[in-house]
């Protein structure tokens, strides 16, 4: 999760600089050029979360989607980029997601992932279970987590 001061989402990049000199003209001056870059390939921006972190009810199974807008330059396909689970507390029966639609430069795409809540109440610092998106080189591009901060039993009936 990347809310109320969390880390931002750790992003990769697959770019590289280069350099280039040569010889221009008969006066034998040599032209060096400057440095070049090439813009960052797979990088991601957080949007949003819901919901975000906090406490949550025993036993409660929700969704929690995460909104990320490709700033990179490459395009992430359904077929070749997906959502895994990378560690932390285990709270999804599954553990890897396919992208839902192609992204593109500057579009966005939420992410959801199925989250149960154990069923015995946990206080502080609760659960933390942590997330990728990995691109088709096998990378991780974007890194983010979502916090159940405690956990609390459902309210007991009124007779």
């Amino acid at each position: 999760t990347l809310n109320s001061g969390a880390a931002q989402p750790s992003t990769g990049s697959s770019s590289s600089g280069s350099t280039s000199s040569g010889s221009s003209g008969s006066s034998g001056a040599i032209v060096t050029a400057g440095p070049t870059s090439t813009p960052d390939i797979y990088i991601c921006e957080f949007v949003d979360q819901k919901p975000l972190d906090g406490p949550q009810m025993t036993g409660w199974i929700y969704d929690v989607v995460w909104t990320f807008r490709n700033v990179g330059t490459a395009k992430w396909t359904k077929a070749d980029y997906y959502v895994m689970w990378t560690g932390g507390a285990d709270l999804s029966p599954t553990h890897i997601y396919k992208l839902p639609k192609d992204v593109g430069y500057y579009e966005t795409v939420d992410i959801a992932v199925d989250i149960t809540v154990p069923p015995s109440p946990v206080g502080v610092p609760g659960y933390i279970t942590k997330w990728a998106l990995v691109n088709n080189n096998g990378e991780q591009i974007c890194n983010f987590y979502h916090q159940i901060t405690l956990t609390y039993p459902p309210p007991t009936p009124t007779p």
